[in-house]
């Protein structure tokens, strides 16, 4: 085999269930009726990588029909929706087994698809929590959701789940929809019931506690033993200065 090089990511179960919910689209649902996967096939089920470029060459699609469960487009893989049609269509047809095609659009600065004007712009999470209801918030899912299946995607990574109070700029930041869980989990659950209703996939990221950038420090993360960062509003995301 030639030598060709993919960033591979792997998620954990990315294989669709035997009986998936009743919102995703009417294909989806066929197309889980196959034959019993082999080891080998249900092994590649957790992969999910990505591929160069905007067209599916051959080496990766030799990749995707071999060892794919799910591809993860990035912005580098889209011009316009046209190509992206084209490429998630290639895709399908390439993959062995129902093939997922996943890309992250959150909103915000977390939107590969809006940042090339093919599909709707979304403000960022935390905004939308301060200024719209969640049955706005649902609407806005639904008509995203829409615009992806248009598009041929099948699973949006998102909504964010983290419960943070940290500076808009900062790794969590401004994508988390609030500090106070019951909101952030009512704007989440509302984004992803309008997805699922337009027949799209969502995964809420797991919370996950992050340590906030210290002012005397160029890492990323610093030590909460630190009293000089405890004092100057540095700490877990979760808890608010």
């Amino acid at each position: 085999m030639a030598s060709f090089s993919l960033p591979i990511l792997v998620f954990a179960a990315v294989a669709p269930s035997a009986e998936p919910p009743a919102t995703v689209a009417a294909p989806f649902v066929e197309e889980c009726a196959v034959e019993p996967l082999s080891l080998s096939e249900r092994a590649a089920q957790t992969i999910m990588m990505g591929i160069p470029g905007q067209g599916l060459g051959e080496g990766a699609a030799d990749l995707v029909a071999r060892y794919a469960g799910a591809v993860i487009i990035q912005g580098y893989n889209v011009r316009d929706a046209t190509q992206l049609a084209a490429l998630t269509r290639a895709l399908h047809e390439t993959g062995r087994r129902r093939l997922l095609v996943a890309v992250d659009e959150e909103g915000g600065r977390v939107s590969r698809l809006s940042a090339k004007s093919v599909a709707t712009e979304l403000p960022p999470a935390r905004e939308l929590a301060a200024s719209r209801t969640t049955d706005e918030v649902r609407r806005l899912g639904s008509t995203l959701g829409a615009e992806m299946r248009e598009l041929g995607m099948d699973w949006n990574l998102a909504p964010v789940l983290d419960v943070s109070d940290a500076p808009d700029e900062t790794v969590i930041g401004d994508r988390s929809y609030s500090a106070e869980p019951e909101t952030a989990a009512a704007y989440a659950a509302a984004f992803a019931e309008g997805l699922a209703g337009a027949g799209i996939l969502s995964t809420g990221p797991r919370p996950r506690t992050r340590t906030r950038p210290c002012p005397r420090s160029r890492l990323p993360e610093t030590s909460w033993t630190d009293t000089s960062c405890r004092t100057s509003g540095c700490g877990p995301s979760s808890t608010r200065s």
